[in-house]
């Protein structure tokens, strides 16, 4: 950037010199996010194999991990575990009880296997608390798929 003689403004770069008022000027941005081919249940799944105490591995795991689901393409913190629920457990839907199960083949044609998986629970963002939605996401482990790299991959890579 010293070298093209631009100054930093906030976070991006700008030429003081070259008036850009009857020119076309392009701005371009590169972001990264790893994500992986496993799912949460991947995860839980095997944590119940080789863990005595899977509900704490579990959390300790998962819990703050941002993941995304494919049905709608968006990211979510896990911000809890509820092993309380499971994706028969019900939910209001426009004054109508219905169940994670039901509602996710209706809505998105996918079918959920295991009925026994915990939830996972996402607090909204600042922006969607703003927006008027302060209720508390709920994921299915299954359908949710994760990212970024865990202790074990950054070891590999070091």
């Amino acid at each position: 950037m010293e070298g093209w003689k631009l100054q930093q403004l906030n976070r991006n770069f700008f030429d003081p010199v070259a008036k850009h008022e009857l020119d076309v000027l392009m701005c371009a941005e590169i972001a990264h996010k790893v994500l992986r081919t496993d799912t949460i249940y991947n995860i839980l799944t095997q944590l119940v194999k080789v863990s005595s105490d899977y509900q704490n591995a579990f959390k300790a795991e998962v819990i703050g991990m941002v993941v995304i689901t494919d049905y709608n393409n968006k990211t979510y913190r896990v911000s809890d575990i509820d092993f309380g629920m499971s994706p028969k457990s019900t939910f209001k839907r426009k004054e109508k009880d219905v169940t994670f199960v039901d509602y996710y083949k209706r809505r998105y044609n996918l079918t959920i296997r295991d009925f026994n998986q915990p939830l996972l629970i996402s607090k909204p963002t600042e922006k969607n608390t703003r927006g008027g939605q302060d209720d508390l996401i709920i994921l299915v482990p299954e359908l949710t798929g994760a990212t970024g790299l865990n202790y074990t991959m950054r070891g590999d890579w070091i």
